[in-house]
């Protein structure tokens, strides 16, 4: 009997495709093609390739329906999934591009929700960064914004205000009479209205979009604090009202002096001289006056430029009292000054300083009777540790009423107007004086009783 050879090693060659394997692998047992066992082993190779090729199928089409799934789940949800996509050996090229194409539609979506919430966050911000308050509401008079100005200036209840009816929040009848004119189509609404005291300036607009049959689709409120606006104005026209009645008066009585003397003859020459000295008396107080509102207005418009810089005080008081000298003999009132041990010195303009002191001193002489005393005294303080220099005008006049203190430095405010005019008072050096020394970083006070004199309190930075 002869040996049999010893079986070949089995070579596996493997292309890619699983009934390709089987031939070679039966090739690779040296049996001849006609023989059973290779018929055998061919039917049972390609039985086994058939099941591992449908498994194969199988898994594919598992993997693919639960991808598509996912996708389908990320779509109804509005987000996008990292899908895998398809393998590119997948045999469906259509079926690969088109959920492919669907990956990249999703992320572009995603980015513009993303930029969305941006802007619509950059908005929101502006919003409530506004000084102005906003509100919104749509067809139904419901909020739709609210933002924090419009909170403040409304009163408005604190939490959640949106989706709420505007009459239900809102408590001012100016606000949801503009919500019902627009809405009913009327356009545009202004109105203003008091809380509290404040003055609020309301003006509603049509929101931009489909109107309905019965008017506009919403309405866009804006709400504005004009309090120091409309005081202004207030000032403003007051302003003009003073200037033109001391304007009338001088010009009326130079014009019917005037006439006097041209009317004449006239009993002698002292009389005309009188006469003419009168004249003289209105022509400079007109000039006094339109000096005072040209420097009143170039300073309260930062016109005029100080120089600003170390200026002792000794020598501005000295100067401003030697200016009024002649005036005080005149008014027999004595001016004297109180120096402090040392040398003073403040960061101010010095020709403004002398002009706050002039002020000061002339407005003590004017209600000083004869036989009284203007003293001016400076000394070093501290205020909130921070080092100044106190400026002191006291007279012995007949003082000030207390329902006058507040408002002495307002433009043209008299104790005594007849009294004023008379003394040839312009009405604006106090003025003058605060609004100077508020250029400076400082402040004026006055304290006063009726009969006991004034004392004016002027504080400068100390340099």
């Amino acid at each position: 009997m002869t040996d049999s050879p010893p079986p070949r090693p089995v070579a596996v060659a493997w292309t890619g495709t699983l009934p390709w394997a089987v031939p070679v692998a039966i090739a690779g047992l040296g049996l001849s093609s006609d023989s059973p066992a290779w018929r055998a082993a061919a039917a049972a190779g390609m039985l086994l390739a058939a099941a591992a090729a449908a498994v194969w199928q199988v898994f594919g089409r598992y993997r693919r329906d639960r991808e598509l799934a996912e996708l389908a789940e990320h779509l109804r949800r509005g987000t996008s999934s990292p899908l895998p996509l398809l393998p590119p050996h997948e045999p469906e090229p259509d079926l690969r591009d088109a959920v492919r194409s669907v990956a990249r539609r999703a992320r572009r979506t995603d980015a513009t929700v993303v930029e969305l919430a941006e802007d619509r966050d950059r908005l929101f911000a502006a919003l409530e960064g506004m000084s102005e308050g906003v509100l919104a509401v749509d067809g139904a008079e419901r909020l739709l914004l609210v933002n924090r100005s419009a909170t403040a200036l409304l009163r408005l209840p604190l939490g959640e205000l949106k989706g709420r009816r505007v009459w239900e929040v809102v408590r001012r009848s100016a606000v949801t009479d503009a919500c019902e004119a627009v809405l009913g189509g009327a356009g545009r609404y202004e109105a203003e209205f008091e809380v509290g005291s404040a003055t609020l300036a309301l003006r509603a607009d049509p929101l931009p979009g489909i109107a309905s049959a019965k008017g506009a689709a919403g309405a866009v409120l804006q709400v504005r604090d004009v309090t120091d606006l409309r005081r202004l104005e207030s000032m403003r026209r007051d302003f003009v009202s003073n200037v033109s009645h001391e304007l009338k008066t001088p010009i009326a009585a130079i014009s019917a002096l005037a006439e006097t003397l041209l009317d004449g003859p006239l009993e002698g020459p002292p009389i005309a001289r009188r006469f003419l000295k009168d004249i003289e008396n209105h022509a400079d107080r007109l000039h006094d006056l339109v000096v005072d509102v040209i420097r009143l207005a170039r300073v309260e418009s930062g016109r005029d430029v100080f120089d600003v810089r170390r200026v002792p005080v000794g020598p501005a008081v000295e100067e401003a009292l030697r200016g009024l000298r002649a005036a005080a003999v005149k008014a027999g009132v004595q001016l004297s000054s109180v120096p402090p041990p040392e040398a003073a010195h403040v960061r101010a303009d010095a020709d403004a300083l002398i002009t706050i002191l002039d002020n000061l001193l002339t407005n003590a002489l004017r209600h000083t009777p004869a036989g009284g005393r203007a003293t001016v005294e400076w000394f070093p303080d501290q205020v909130d540790d921070r080092p100044v220099i106190r400026l002191r005008v006291i007279d012995t006049g007949e003082g000030i009423p207390p329902e006058h203190l507040n408002r002495v430095f307002q433009r043209f405010h008299r104790v005594d107007p007849a009294r004023s005019r008379e003394k040839g008072g312009t009405g604006l050096g106090l003025a003058i004086v605060k609004q100077m020394v508020a250029v400076f970083d400082g402040a004026v006070a006055v304290e006063s009783e009726p009969g006991r004199g004034a004392t004016f309190t002027v504080t400068l930075p100390a340099a």
